[in-house]
This record gives structure tokens, C-alpha cells and sequence, in this order.
């Protein structure tokens, strides 16, 4: 009984770790914008500048740190667990250090201080550069391969050539360009949006002046063979440009079952979310036999539920759980992505640089 407390006790610590890190990291940006704002009523400008420089790393950098740290203690505590004997250390002890330890790196002012120490900055620096390349080449391998379905003509290696044009302001507008470009699309398709649809046209024309057309598919396939052609690789973030590709991706997709989609999806969400709920009621040892088991005759749902499996042990919330059985394919592709990354990396950015120096 004892024992089982013990685990209870540890598996909630586990859990609780990551969300103390994003727990704490939040109070401590809201204290600060707080204290920026009754101290710069006057000007918004200069209040939001202080408090951004609260911290050295971006948001996401610094949750990219944490979730590291957090895989780094639950990779320990395993070992822990499996070879208590071999290590001789105390898991209850070590378990509390670790915790008191971590959190204490969300003080702003240890955390920058922290940073300027040598090696941990090189390998920040390091790790936070990876990051990018991992993300633009993933992003420009993903465009160049839907690009592949309406110019076959195009090869691997322009995807090397398009990261060089891949930064924050050509992503941010290229997304919110796709966002508007399917709005218009789905409200044109029915009638009772379609004065919706024409508002928001004629919005869109006097504050950008362009005047949303439907394209046909032939046109729109000329129209990016073209860019492709010409190398205009920076013409994919104009709406126009987006509005053929959005118009020749989706030429085989019928817009009027999106509603049917959705509703579909969140269905299968919640139907998830149910059989999580009720799976987590059962001791992890019958889960073993109800849920393990039976998956691997389905190889390719033995990964993900194993995944899920853990997730359990370790008390990870429900919905955390539906979310990523429910999304496994692009996390699924997110994960290949990286492997490969990680193995190539030395390659990549030897091919990277050449055709930096060569097309830039």
C-alpha cells in the first residue's frame, strides 16, 4: 500500500513538472506586464518593450528548453526505476532536488544569467539553430512536395532553393493568406454566406486592392508552372498567387462536405476522449491485456497506442491524450521528420550553404 502511494506520489510529480514549468514562466510574465503597466501608463510602446525583455528566449524557445528538461528527468527516473540497485541513489530525493531545481530555472533573472555561462550559451545557440533549419527545410519540403502534384517538373533539390526565401514575415503571410483565400471559398459555396462573402471581398479590396476572382484549375496551374519556372519563389506569399494554389490543391476536394468533415473529426474527439476516460479507471497492468496487446495485430496503431499507453502511466491529462491519438498523423510526421533531420544534419547544411552561395 505503501508502495503504490509512493508511485501515485512520484507519477504525479512527473506530471506536474511540465505544467509548473508553463505555470510558473506564465505568473512570472504576468507579474512583470503588471508592473510595466503601472509604470508606463503613458506609453504602451515603451511598457511592451520592457516587458519582452524579461526574458532572453522567446516563448517558444524557452517551452523547447523545458520540454527538454522535462524528457532529461523522465529519462532519469527511469533508469531509476529499473536499476535502483546499480545506482544507489534515492528516486525520492533525487525527485525533489530535480523539481526544486527546474523551477527555480523560470526566474527570469537565473535564467539570463545562466545563458551568458560559455558552454550553456554555445549549446543553446546551437540547439536554437537547429531548430530553424529543422523548421524551414521541414516547411519547404512540405510546399515543394504539394507543388509536385501540379508541376511534376520540379526536383528534391528545390527544396533547398525555396528555404532560402523561408522566414517569419513569408510564413506568417502565406498562412493568413490560405486562411482568408478557403473563408472566401467555403462562404461562396452557399447561399445563405453568400452576401458574407461578398463583404468581405470588397473589405479585403479597398484595404489590400486585390479583388478576389475564382480562378479556374487550368489557369491556376499555369499560373504557379509559372513561378516555378521563373524561380519567383517569393510571389507564393501575394493572395493571388495563393488563390491559384489553393484552387489547383483542392481541384479533386468538394468544399460543401467541410461541415461534414468537422463535425466528423470532432465526433471521433470526443468518442476518443470517452474510451480514454473510462481506460484510465483500469489498473495499467489490465490495460496491458485490453488495449497493448490487441494493437499489435494493427502495426501501424501499435506505435501510437503504445505512446498513449505511457501517457497514461505517466497521468498525462485526458484531452492532452485524445488530442495527439486524434492527430497522430502529423505528429507522426512531425517525429520521421526529425529522425531524419538528426541523421542528416551534417549533410543538410553542407548542401544548404552551397546553394546559399550559389542562388543567393
Amino acid at each position: 500500500m505503501d508502495l503504490e502511494l509512493k508511485n501515485n506520489q512520484n507519477t504525479t510529480i512527473m506530471t506536474n513538472l511540465l505544467e509548473g514549468f508553463v505555470l510558473l514562466d506564465g505568473l512570472m510574465n504576468a507579474c512583470k506586464f503588471v508592473i510595466v503597466n503601472i509604470l508606463y501608463t503613458d506609453s504602451k510602446a515603451i511598457a511592451l518593450e520592457h516587458y519582452y525583455s524579461l526574458y532572453a528566449l522567446s516563448t517558444m524557445d524557452r517551452y523547447l528548453i523545458y520540454i527538454l528538461l522535462y524528457c532529461i528527468f523522465l529519462l532519469c527516473d527511469s533508469l531509476l526505476t529499473v536499476f535502483p540497485a546499480l545506482l544507489n541513489v534515492n528516486r525520492d530525493l533525487y525527485t525533489y532536488i530535480t523539481c526544486v531545481s527546474y523551477y527555480l530555472l523560470t526566474i527570469p533573472v537565473l535564467q539570463n544569467k545562466l545563458l551568458e555561462i560559455a558552454f550553456i550559451k554555445q549549446f543553446v545557440t546551437r540547439l536554437l539553430n537547429n531548430k530553424e533549419i529543422f523548421i524551414k527545410f521541414t516547411i519547404s519540403k512540405l510546399i515543394i512536395n504539394h507543388l509536385k502534384t501540379i508541376s511534376p517538373t520540379l526536383k528534391n533539390y528545390h527544396i533547398l532553393i525555396l528555404y532560402q526565401h523561408i522566414e517569419y514575415n513569408f510564413v506568417y503571410t502565406f498562412l493568413k493568406s490560405i486562411v482568408l483565400v478557403h473563408l472566401l471559398h467555403t462562404l461562396r459555396q452557399y447561399h445563405v454566406t453568400y452576401y458574407y462573402y461578398k463583404a468581405i471581398k470588397l473589405a479585403y479590396y479597398y484595404s489590400s486592392g486585390y479583388m478576389f476572382n475564382v480562378i479556374s484549375t487550368q489557369d491556376s496551374i499555369h499560373i504557379i508552372n509559372i513561378i516555378i519556372k521563373e524561380r519567383r519563389w517569393k510571389d507564393f506569399i501575394k493572395t493571388d498567387v495563393i488563390n491559384a494554389l489553393y484552387t489547383a490543391c483542392l481541384r479533386n476536394t468538394d468544399l460543401q462536405n467541410t461541415t461534414t468533415q468537422c463535425l466528423w473529426y470532432l465526433s471521433y474527439f470526443y468518442t476518443v476522449w470517452s474510451f480514454t476516460c473510462f481506460l484510465k479507471l483500469f489498473n495499467p497492468v489490465y490495460l496491458v491485456y485490453l488495449v497493448v496487446i490487441p494493437s499489435v495485430f494493427c502495426r501501424k496503431m501499435l506505435l501510437t497506442v503504445l505512446s498513449c499507453y505511457v501517457l497514461i502511466l505517466i497521468k498525462t491529462n485526458d484531452l492532452v491524450i485524445s488530442l495527439l491519438f486524434c492527430g497522430r498523423q502529423p505528429f507522426w510526421f512531425i517525429f520521421r521528420e526529425l529522425l531524419f533531420f538528426i541523421r542528416n544534419k551534417r549533410d543538410i547544411k553542407q548542401v544548404l550553404t552551397y546553394f546559399k552561395n550559389k542562388y543567393c
